[in-house]
């Protein structure tokens, strides 16, 4: 049996909040709508649960948090939300019955989506949901795109990572062999199996993708690849950010198209 797409899959809604009058009137909006649902009454078991990587922390839907709980309130359950799941695609909407502005302004400024009064009209609450729902897909699309990328990162041997960097460069094939050592049909070949590897067709294909998705090219040393083995591991997915590197001749999406297209 095939798993179901998380993109397309049917939303979630969970609610959190310890009003058992709140839970069961979201609930009850939630069932009449056919828009699946899950309900916690503490941050406590909300927590408890998100640790345990169920379902729907990868499908689309939203969060229902209340501000005011017992024990952990919404504000620290968010709080720790966010460091188990940093890249979380479910938006977070805090509900108030209190009027707590300083503390909705920290949250939105933190990364909630936004912030509901109780007691909330059925008629916003079903208008907010469709934007949640969407805002969802769209950041669920993004984290699979990357998550493909990583995996497809992974699969390049040490050799076809230099290359793929020159090949980010704008270089030719040619100036690729010579700073590499290598044989200009060895590149060639290897920029195919690049080309493979990564889902592209062309060397602006493949500098648009990693443009897009943040690519940092490995440390440049000058070494020469002659002997480095073709099954070597690349050894990581990407330099971090501000580490030094041969710096790609074009800084823009645009401009390393442009270069690679000369490449080609």
């Amino acid at each position: 049996m095939s798993q179901e797409n998380p993109i397309i899959a049917s939303p979630t809604v969970i609610i959190v909040d310890d009003d058992e009058a709140v839970t069961k009137s979201l609930r009850f909006l939630m069932d009449s709508k056919s828009i699946r649902c899950q309900v916690f009454n503490s941050g406590v078991d909300f927590l408890e649960a998100v640790k345990k990587q169920p379902p729907w922390l990868q499908s689309t839907g939203c969060i229902f948090l209340d501000v005011r709980m017992p024990n952990l309130s919404g504000v620290e359950v968010f709080g720790q939300l966010r460091k188990l799941q940093p890249n979380l695609a479910l938006p977070v909407l805090f509900m108030t019955a209190h009027g707590d502005v300083p503390v909705v302004t920290k949250v939105l400024k933190d990364g909630a989506y936004d912030f509901l009064e109780k007691p909330v009209s059925s008629e916003r609450l079903l208008a907010r949901l469709d934007d949640c729902f969407e805002h969802s897909r769209q950041r669920l699309q993004v984290a699979l795109s990357r998550k493909d990328f990583a995996e497809r990162l992974r699969t390049l041997t040490e050799r076809e990572m230099a290359v793929m960097a020159r090949l980010y460069d704008g270089l030719s094939n040619k100036e690729i062999a010579e700073l590499l050592g290598n044989s200009v049909r060895t590149i060639e070949l290897r920029r195919a199996t690049i080309y493979s590897k990564m889902g592209v067709k062309s060397s602006i294909e493949l500098a648009r993708l990693l443009q897009s998705s943040d690519w940092q090219p490995p440390p440049y040393t000058g070494k020469d690849m002659k002997d480095t083995p073709d099954d070597a591991p690349a050894g990581g997915s990407a330099a971090p950010k501000g580490k030094p590197g041969r710096p790609p001749k074009a800084s823009s999406a645009a401009g390393n198209a442009s270069a690679a297209a000369k490449a080609d």
